[in-house]
């Protein structure tokens, strides 16, 4: 009787274990795919405003550019 509840006992924390494992990976995987679309739309929003400063950069040259003509 000690011998079953014991290989019982083992049997149980083996699938406790192998639920935490997949629960683990499962977290893993979802952390990875959130942090894959953070950085993606980190990089949109850098192409973003790298974009407006060189529009910026372009009309205050262009301003800069007529005022020196005048």
């Amino acid at each position: 009787e000690t011998k079953q509840l014991r290989t019982a006992t083992g049997h149980e924390v083996a699938e406790l274990k192998a639920s935490v494992e997949r629960e683990v990976a499962t977290l893993r995987a979802t952390a990875d795919r959130e942090i894959t679309q953070l950085r993606a739309k980190a990089a949109r929003e850098a192409e973003e405003k790298r974009a407006e400063a060189a529009k910026l950069f372009a009309e205050a040259k262009e301003k800069r550019d007529k005022d020196l003509q005048a």
